[in-house]
């Protein structure tokens, strides 16, 4: 009976050294623009607490990390990108157990962002993986409908790729279909034949499709490409027949070892778990919030079926990271190393 008070009166403790610690240091990919200052203001306003936020690309800020720690220089006290980095950082020592999160534990979640089993890692959002087309440059009833038609020589030299030396989207999906039996590695070899254009980054790929640079755009991520959708971009999703590929660690967010603001990143990764902080996130950024009690913020002309699915699980984020980090569809790919 007295479980209940002792936990409550342990985080009013957190709360109160939260307060006199006064910072969070966001390492981020995803908390950009619009979407990062709407949750640092969310949280200033509730609790008076400051958020600073260091963008870049995923690789690039775990190596910051890395330098940081080695230098005994600890500036990070949390760090969100794609799961597969996230978990690389666990598995390199960079992370911590965020401990006992108390609106975690309340029962609103369609799916739980706790991603492993020993709390590093947690997904931000339901993330979607699949093909989109420019609506200006394909016909109406003339779209791909699965991988495969991308093999057919009407797409040759019009379609846009995620690099998969910076980007982990066509890897998860890569690891997901292999998975399921789906797709094989001959056919991503035969794709690769296909004249694809190689976009550096998730918002490079998603600006070319747009722009209508490219027709097609191969793994496009329903959390990046709806915020051009919502701005009135000619794109739209394909429910592909291998199914869309669906993970809650595409981004994903890890408290940093040797954090300098324990406390405030705490409270900070609990409330950005709260329906307020989910809102500031998702409303924003146009996406799909893993709480039962939020609409899907994603534009209409955005949403996807989710009746054929293909769920990525922390394995496979492992897995991803593992293809990723020894170059295997980077090969298989045919896409050079700089």
């Amino acid at each position: 009976a007295t479980a209940p008070s002792q936990a409550s009166s342990e985080w009013e403790k957190i709360v109160a050294e939260a307060k006199k610690e006064g910072q969070v240091t966001l390492y981020s990919f995803g908390f950009t623009g619009d979407i990062g200052s709407a949750v640092a203001q969310g949280f200033r306003k509730a609790y008076g607490i400051k958020v600073d936020i260091v963008t870049g690309i995923g690789t690039v800020l775990m190596e910051r990390i890395r330098t940081e720690n080695r230098a005994g220089k600890f500036i990070a006290d949390t760090y969100d990108t794609s799961a597969v980095f996230v978990s690389q950082a666990k598995a390199d020592g960079l992370t911590i157990n965020a401990g006992d999160l108390p609106e975690l534990n309340e029962n609103v979640w369609q799916v739980h962002p706790r991603m492993d089993k020993e709390g590093h890692i947690y997904g931000t959002t339901i993330a979607v993986t699949t093909l989109y087309v420019n609506t200006s440059l394909v016909k109406a009833g003339e779209d791909p409908k699965s991988y495969k038609d991308l093999l057919d020589p009407r797409w040759k030299g019009k379609m846009v790729f995620p690099s998969p030396v910076t980007t982990p989207n066509a890897i998860r999906a890569y690891v997901a279909y292999k998975k399921y039996g789906v797709l094989d590695d001959s056919y991503w070899s035969q794709l690769s034949k296909q004249d694809l254009r190689i976009a550096p980054t998730i918002r490079d790929l998603d600006s070319m499709l747009a722009r209508g640079e490219s027709v097609v755009e191969i793994s496009g991520v329903d959390s990046t490409v709806n915020p051009f959708i919502k701005n009135g971009a000619p794109v739209k999703p394909i429910s592909v027949a291998e199914g869309i590929v669906v993970s809650t660690g595409a981004p994903a967010i890890a408290i940093v070892k040797n954090s300098p603001h324990p406390n405030a990143t705490r409270l900070f990764l609990n409330w950005f778990f709260t329906q307020e902080g989910q809102r500031a996130y998702h409303e924003t950024r146009a996406s799909t919030s893993p709480r039962k009690d939020l609409p899907n913020f994603a534009p209409a002309a955005g949403l996807i079926p989710m009746n054929n699915i293909r769920l990525v699980d922390m394995d496979m984020e492992v897995e991803t990271a593992r293809v990723q980090r020894e170059g295997i569809f980077t090969k298989q790919m045919g896409v050079e190393i700089k």
